[in-house]
C-alpha cells in the first residue's frame, strides 16, 4: 500500500494498494496483453476518444479541446465543458461486468479464460505492525502495477454514453464533455442531459464520479447571464472559473495567465534547489548541468506548448 503524497495517512482511502507479480507473471502477461490490444484494435473496440493508455498517444493531443473553445470564440459561442473525475477508478472495475464486456465482444476463448482465472478468487490482508487483518475476496478493480489492467480499464469504460449535442475527451478516468452554442441556457442543457445520461451508465456498471474533482468551466470572452447550476448527483455543481486538466491550468477566457504564472512558480522553486549545482561556482561539469536542465527543468516550462 503506497500513501497518496499530501494526503491523511490516517485515512485508508488515500492508499493506494499496489500488486507485486515475479518475473515470470510479468513475462506472461506481457504475452496477453499484446495479443488482446491486437484483437481490441482489429475490432475497433477502444473508442478514438479515448487516449490514455494507448501507443502514439498523449495528454498533449488530448488537449484538442482548447481548439474547440478557440473555434467557438470567432464564431462568438460560448463553450461549456464538464471535467469529471472517476473515484478509485482502477479499483472499481465490476469483474462480472468486464468479464461480460469481454464475452459481447466475442473475445477469443483462451483470452478470456486467462482474465477470467487472472481477476477470479483473488484475495487479500492488511498487516500493519502486529497486526494482520482477516482475509477478505475482492470482487471488484483491476490490479494496479500490472501492464494489463490499464488496457482492461480502457475496456471497460469503452461503452461510456456519447451525445449528439457534446463533444467527449477521454484520458484514462478523467473525462471531458463539452458542448458550444450561441445561447448559455443550450450550453447547460446539452451537459446536464448528457451528464444525466453518463449518472445512469455509471449505476448500471457500478462506476461512481468524485463530485469534489469533477469541474463544470463556460469558456467564454464575452459576459453572458449567468448560467444555471450543472447538477450531479442530485447535489449542484457550480461553474467555476479555471480547472486544471491534464496537467494545464485553463481559465474561462483561455488567456493562458494562470497557467504560465504556476508553470513559473514551480521552475523557480525547481530552480532555487537546484542552484548550489547550476551556478557558476559549481563543480559540475557543463555537460552535466545541461542534462540536468533537459531532464528537470525544461520539460515542466515545455509541457504541452504545442497546444
Amino acid at each position: 500500500m503506497i500513501k497518496k503524497p499530501g494526503k491523511d495517512n490516517t485515512d485508508p482511502c488515500n492508499y493506494r494498494p499496489i500488486s507485486l507479480l515475479s518475473s515470470v507473471s510479468k513475462i506472461f502477461e506481457k504475452i496477453i496483453h499484446s495479443r488482446l490490444t491486437n484483437y481490441l484494435n482489429a475490432i475497433n473496440a477502444i473508442p478514438h476518444m479515448q487516449f490514455g493508455f494507448k501507443s502514439n498517444h498523449s495528454t498533449t493531443q488530448q488537449l484538442r479541446l482548447t481548439e474547440h473553445i478557440s473555434d467557438g470564440y470567432e464564431k462568438k459561442q460560448h463553450t461549456g465543458a464538464a471535467f469529471l473525475d472517476v473515484a478509485q477508478a482502477f479499483d472499481r472495475v465490476w469483474h462480472d461486468g468486464l468479464l461480460y464486456k469481454l464475452k459481447m465482444l466475442n473475445t477469443p476463448n483462451a483470452i478470456y479464460n486467462l482474465i477470467k482465472s487472472y481477476l477470479t478468487a483473488r484475495c487479500f490482508k492488511v498487516i500493519i505492525n502486529d497486526t494482520t487483518s482477516q482475509i477478505k475476496i475482492i470482487n471488484a478493480g483491476v490490479p494496479q502495477g500490472s501492464k494489463i489492467s490499464p488496457l482492461l480499464f480502457n475496456l471497460y469504460v469503452s461503452d461510456f454514453p456519447i451525445s449528439i449535442n457534446t463533444e467527449i475527451a477521454l484520458y484514462a478516468d478523467d473525462s471531458a464533455i463539452y458542448s458550444s452554442s450561441t445561447d448559455v441556457e443550450t450550453v447547460t442543457k446539452n451537459i446536464q442531459d448528457h451528464l444525466n445520461d453518463i449518472q445512469k451508465w455509471e449505476d448500471k456498471w457500478k462506476i461512481k464520479l468524485n463530485p469534489q474533482k469533477s469541474t463544470a468551466v463556460l469558456f467564454t470572452n464575452r459576459r453572458p447571464k449567468t448560467p444555471g447550476n450543472l447538477k450531479l448527483y442530485g447535489n449542484n455543481n457550480p461553474w467555476s472559473p479555471s480547472i486544471k486538466y491534464l496537467g494545464v491550468i485553463l481559465d474561462r477566457k483561455l488567456t493562458w495567465n494562470p497557467h504560465i504564472t504556476s508553470k513559473l512558480q514551480q521552475g523557480y522553486q525547481r530552480l532555487k534547489i537546484l542552484y548550489p549545482l547550476l551556478n557558476r561556482q559549481s563543480s559540475l561539469s557543463w555537460k552535466c548541468s545541461i542534462l540536468i536542465y533537459k531532464q528537470i527543468l525544461r520539460p515542466l516550462l515545455l509541457y504541452a506548448v504545442p497546444v
